[in-house]
């Protein structure tokens, strides 16, 4: 019987040891587990530099790209084309600049993204961008030599691997995007300035004014983060081609209808989002497709009122409109529009 009561005694020396063990893993497992996503939520030092690097590694994608061939630091963090090209094709609008990111509720030409989470994800699944899949993030975060992972050892790293490394991706270049905007004190204190510079005060006058650009441009970032049909000349795709029995070629085209193929409506045809205004002189070319290559060919699109083709009209901006400026007050809308 002693003996018997012994090894029950033992027993319960193993249980002991075996739970203070699984104790001492899983304080460890969930200090690891919780490491990761509180980093992410305070968008830490280490956080924004991962975001640095995903986003200009080119071995990110097959096609030897990354973000920072269309946003490119030393070009207002756009390329400058006309409409955005990923080494293989042209696209059919014009890449933002992310000076201004800071300015949006929404994002993309037609809106199609409600944050800046998901605005970042489009480009990196799009086959047109970067086109990956989740499986391609997860290999990139686990095998990079480039990515600085300082979470890749933790247990909880290692056992949520997936998820971790999905969220840990996007939430660094989130974090890293939000670094290259301007801020909001920033834009508020060169507004202050601009609207100082008596130099300035007849563009101004005509901005608030005869040109009518504060109907849409308003506030800090001069947006109302809504979606107009402007007038500019929708330039059509061709997306498939073929030939009569006579000869004659027979084409089927498509045209970028914006907002309209978000939210569908007639009213929301050939809508797109009110650009900010701030530093808007660093940013050509214009427009959602690209297609004015200055400030000045913008106003003069606005100073005749736009170029809408009949299709378009049923939902055109009622502000749209000739608007009858002289020479002089064009170029004095145009000193102001560079000043901002």
């Amino acid at each position: 019987m002693r003996g018997l009561y012994i090894t029950g005694i033992g027993w319960l020396k193993v249980a002991g040891l075996v739970l203070w063990v699984t104790l001492c893993l899983w304080t460890s497992y969930d200090s690891a587990a919780t490491s990761v996503p509180d980093a992410m939520e305070s968008e830490s030092e280490d956080l924004v530099e991962l975001g640095r690097r995903i986003f200009s590694d080119s071995t990110i994608s097959k096609k030897g790209i990354a973000c920072s061939n269309c946003h490119q630091p030393a070009n207002s963090l756009m390329d400058g084309l006309r409409v955005s090209f990923d080494g293989l094709r042209t696209g059919r609008r014009n890449t933002p600049s992310l000076l201004t990111v800071e300015a949006y509720s929404v994002f993309f030409w037609d809106g199609r993204a409600t944050s800046l989470r998901s605005q970042v994800e489009g480009p990196v699944f799009s086959k047109a961008e970067l086109d990956l899949d989740t499986g391609a993030v997860v290999r990139y975060m686990d095998t990079a030599s480039v990515v600085c992972n300082p979470w890749k050892g933790s247990s909880a790293w290692k056992t949520r691997e997936r998820s971790h490394a999905l969220e840990l991706f996007f939430a660094s270049l989130v974090a890293y995007v939000r670094t290259l905007g301007i801020r909001v004190d920033d834009a508020e204190q060169r507004n202050r300035r601009v609207n100082k510079d008596t130099r300035l005060s007849m563009g101004r006058t005509i901005f608030y004014g005869k040109g009518g650009c504060y109907g849409c441009h308003v506030g800090t970032w001069y947006t109302d983060n809504d979606f107009h049909n402007t007038g500019v000349y929708p330039q059509p795709t061709i997306i498939a081609s073929s030939y009569s029995r006579t000869g004659k070629m027979n084409r089927r085209l498509d045209y970028d209808n914006g907002r309209g193929d978000v939210v569908g409506g007639v009213q929301s045809l050939f809508s797109f989002r009110t650009p900010s205004l701030v530093r808007i002189a660093e940013t050509a070319p214009y427009m959602h497709d690209g297609s004015m290559p200055s400030l000045r060919s913008v106003i003069d699109f606005y100073n005749r009122g736009g170029d809408a083709i009949p299709p378009q009209k049923r939902s055109l901006s009622s502000a749209i409109r000739p608007l009858h400026l002289t020479e002089q007050e064009c170029l004095a809308l145009l000193k102001f529009l560079n000043a901002l």
